[in-house]
């Protein structure tokens, strides 16, 4: 079967769902304007889902390059015709979710956030910031999951350098201490400069001197993932 694809120059006005209002996501203080608009994205998404999943596959990616990625990834010729979806459908999910993990709404976090990542598997961001949706109700395992998925998918350096933070969080928030500076480690190969990964590894020096004692972490929330790698 061959996949549905429209060319990347008119997915953002041809694309289903391209009529979404996404706003700009750059911290917590945009989630204000993103929350008015969620409840009307949300039920217009699934308006025009539910007739399109009848025939197809429904993909939000974010280029033709990413498409490619995603056929590779999957055994194409056991999927369904594919359709793309105008990539603004994944990135409102993504928004969403972060801002209702800001709120710590998590349930509704988690939801939100699982859309954007079925739309759009590649979209590493998402699975970070699930990541922390999911370390927040200290399920690990199933964060560090989404973690190395994401390291699987990351673009680019900035991104790795985060998910490896993120990584290096769990398992200090699971006792894992030598794991966590390994991680923290491979990220200053990634990013020497990051302020949050040396002290970190402050931290797992103080934890290991002080076994049985309480010493808190830095918390690795997700506008610090923004502030890092904006959306």
């Amino acid at each position: 079967m061959r996949p549905v694809w429209t060319r990347r120059e008119h997915l953002p006005n041809n694309g289903p769902g391209a009529d979404l209002d996404v706003p700009q996501l750059r911290g917590a203080a945009d989630c204000m304007q993103i929350g008015r608009v969620a409840k009307t994205n949300e039920e217009r998404w699934k308006s025009i889902e539910r007739r399109l999943i009848e025939k197809f596959d429904v993909v939000s990616l974010d280029s033709r390059t990413q498409f490619l990625e995603f056929l590779e990834r999957n055994n194409a010729k056991a999927l369904r015709d594919i359709i793309q979806a105008s990539p603004k459908v994944a990135t409102f999910y993504y928004r969403a979710g972060f801002c209702a993990a800001h709120m710590s709404d998590f349930q509704l976090a988690e939801r939100r956030l699982r859309t954007a990542i079925r739309l759009n598997p590649l979209k590493a961001a998402a699975r970070v910031e699930l990541a922390h949706v999911l370390t927040k109700q200290k399920r690990f395992t199933e964060a560090l999951l989404e973690v190395d998925q994401a390291l699987e998918t990351a673009s680019n350096r900035c991104l790795k350098a985060v998910i490896l933070r993120r990584r290096g969080f769990i398992f200090v928030e699971m006792g894992r201490l030598a794991e966590a500076r390994t991680a923290y480690l491979d990220s200053l190969s990634l990013d020497p400069a990051s302020r949050i990964a040396k002290s970190e590894l402050r931290t797992i020096d103080t934890l290991e001197r002080n076994t049985g004692k309480t010493v808190a972490p830095y918390n690795l929330g997700s506008e610090s993932m923004l502030a890092a790698c904006p959306d």
